[in-house]
């Protein structure tokens, strides 16, 4: 399937929406999200890839990071913990890339 923005999607349908596991694309070929979608929105276990080089891989809910996941930022600091609606959200350990560790 391809949107009219050029982004693309390779992967499992249900009742014409996609459901189950998947891929979608940016129009230079490269992988914005990889994991599960359930009624077209990203939901389960997936990786997004940020245009900017960051990187989110763990638990999705209705398109919004919720629940556990890591963050793996641009510069290699890193949030692995808890998510609620795109934000940090609970129990989680930050770590920056000069070694400091915030619990």
């Amino acid at each position: 399937f391809q949107w009219s923005d050029g982004r693309s999607y390779e992967g499992e349908f249900k009742d014409e929406n996609m459901d189950g596991k998947g891929i979608e694309k940016r129009p230079d070929g490269s992988v914005e999200y990889e994991g599960e979608w359930k009624d077209d929105l990203r939901h389960g276990e997936g990786t997004y890839n940020f245009e900017n080089g960051d990187v989110y891989t763990g638990e999705w809910r209705a398109d919004n990071r919720h629940g556990k996941g890591v963050m793996t930022y641009k510069n290699q600091d890193s949030y692995d913990g808890e998510w609620k609606n795109n934000c940090k959200d609970g129990q989680g350990t930050m770590k920056y890339h000069n070694g400091d560790v915030y619990e």
